[in-house]
């Protein structure tokens, strides 16, 4: 394993053999942005505008699909459409289906307890023309009521049985529900899709609001509502809210031609020698469809999965987390504000550099 200190030496002697390299002034396409080197510090001058003006998403290099029966993605979060892309961009021509039960197709689901009042149609990822282009078909508003694995088909909540070639489970989890008196009185709210963060948008407007759950989605909703809300209340078990900062993956199941990724899937994380791990948040469910877009053509994956999060708090301070140490060797970094140290770190773990706590202390 490649270690810190070894990897330091190489990129002195790197620098001593070529030369810093020296960043100028320079046009980015037609963009009219500039990068420049400010002591030491790359700096990119541009604006929102410009930045939105010129997104580009990559479209799969073909015009028609193959005959076979659809790849069918049941559930419509970011792993699913993580998977979708990036099979598509690694060239499968298999038909795509995506069955889910939301209103939309996926949209920023993150966005939903950090500005509960986002409608879906206006945080969708994806566009209808881009799913169009990539061969992609969306079934909305729609359950799925049974799977024939003998017959690789499903059974759709409109009475549809539809065939598959493959099957990629990618349901995610929902919030524990309170089992508890009054749990089922009104105005008791969950947050997992947008119609719930809107239901919880418009009705903590003037009230008093407890939030149940201090950890980072409780905490960033309830951050959120202090805007609007008369009074925001967190109840959380531990003394303190965010009690936290005190082999393949998307693999085949047991069933034939059947997948599973995102937030209810457990998978391991090598680089930390955890056999198994269930990580429920955004980064981890993305990088298991972009995984699975590799492995499910028999592709190997260029890097090894390295978990990161961030989170929001009074729409300015925030805190970034990566991946304390453990055994000697460091697994997790955090911090707050603007300097991106975990950010830092999650390259220097993608390179499957091993940090111990004796590189941090000197």
């Amino acid at each position: 394993m490649e270690t810190l200190a070894n990897r330091r030496s190489a990129y002195r002697k790197k620098l001593q053999s070529e030369g810093t390299p020296k960043i100028k002034k320079c046009s980015l396409g037609k963009m009219e942005n500039v990068v420049e080197e400010k002591d030491g510090n790359l700096i990119l001058n541009t604006t929102e505008k410009q930045l939105e003006k010129t997104r580009r998403t990559r479209k799969c290099g073909f015009t028609t699909t193959s005959k076979d029966d659809p790849i069918i993605v049941v559930g419509g979060g970011i792993s699913a459409a993580t998977f979708m892309e990036h099979v598509r961009l690694n060239g499968c021509r298999t038909p795509i289906t995506m069955i889910t039960q939301e209103n939309w197709p996926p949209y920023d689901r993150v966005l939903l307890s950090k500005k509960p009042s986002a409608e879906g149609k206006s945080i969708r990822l994806r566009s209808d023309a881009y799913y169009r282009e990539n061969h992609i078909n969306i079934i909305t508003k729609t359950k799925v009521n049974d799977f024939d694995f003998n017959r690789r088909s499903i059974a759709l909540s409109t009475g549809r049985r539809m065939r598959y070639s493959k099957l990629v489970l990618a349901p995610g989890v929902v919030p524990k529900k309170l089992n508890i008196p009054g749990a089922r009185l009104k105005n008791v709210f969950y947050l997992r899709v947008a119609s719930e963060a809107n239901a919880i948008s418009t009705n903590s407007t003037g009230k008093h609001v407890v939030c149940i759950g201090g950890s980072f989605i409780g905490m960033e909703i309830a951050s959120a509502l202090v805007l609007t809300a008369a009074s925001v209340t967190v109840v959380c078990m531990t003394e303190e809210p965010l009690p936290a900062l005190g082999a393949d993956i998307g693999a085949a199941t047991s069933v034939s031609n059947v997948y599973a990724i995102g937030d209810a899937v457990c998978t391991p994380l090598p680089l930390w020698e955890i056999d198994s791990i269930n990580i429920q948040h955004f980064q981890t469910a993305q990088e298991h469809g972009h995984m699975l877009g590799y492995s499910i053509l028999g592709r190997p994956y260029p890097h090894e999965l390295t978990p990161f999060f961030w989170a929001l708090f009074f729409f300015e301070f925030g805190i970034r987390y990566t991946v304390l140490p453990r055994n000697g060797v460091v697994v997790a970094v955090a911090n707050s504000g603007p300097i991106p140290t975990a950010i830092q770190f999650l390259d220097i773990f993608k390179r499957k550099i091993k940090i111990t706590r004796e590189d941090i202390e000197k």
